[in-house]
């Protein structure tokens, strides 16, 4: 009985794989390159601290989205796939409280502050509460981005080519 309970723990401890928690800050999605500022520019992220930096000494590198760009919702997403160096932004849905964690050292990931706007569904009055997850695929391989909300887990496997 006693070597079935090791076995026990030993399975659910290794079940966890490598996966830790990813800490939130204040980020800002900015053109890596100023002087080319395209659909197709390379992006970097940055700390806000860093960004309003720049912006007083005169830099203007602030990623804007192009008119319609929405940005998938990370607990809606099956998998995604990068290229080296590429990144993507993804939305956190907060309304319930949630936790982010990775496994794989293929992206390195920056998890926005919680963000709460008021707006209407229908004629509702509601609270929206989210925030940003940037992906930026370091190496080829590949990671696994876990959300957890309340009871929901749900895992984005990501591939890096």
């Amino acid at each position: 009985m006693r070597a079935f309970i090791l076995v026990l723990v030993s399975s659910s401890l290794l079940g966890c794989g490598g996966f830790h928690a990813v800490s939130r800050g204040e980020w800002r999605l900015v053109y890596a390159n100023p002087e080319k500022r395209d659909a197709d520019s390379k992006l970097a992220v940055i700390t806000r601290e860093a960004f309003d930096i720049e912006v007083t000494e005169g830099h203007k590198r602030v990623w804007n989205p192009t008119p319609g760009y929405k940005a998938a919702a990370l607990h809606q997403l099956t998998s995604l796939e990068l290229k080296v160096g590429e990144i993507q932004g993804v939305i956190v849905d907060e309304k319930d409280e949630a936790q982010v964690l990775a496994d794989g050292d293929a992206v390195t990931l920056f998890w926005s502050e919680l963000e709460k706007r008021d707006a209407w569904d229908g004629d509702h009055d509601v609270t929206i509460k989210q925030s940003t997850l940037f992906i930026e695929a370091k190496r080829a391989g590949k990671a696994t981005v876990r959300i957890v909300r309340g009871s929901d887990t749900h895992d984005v496997p990501v591939t890096v080519k």
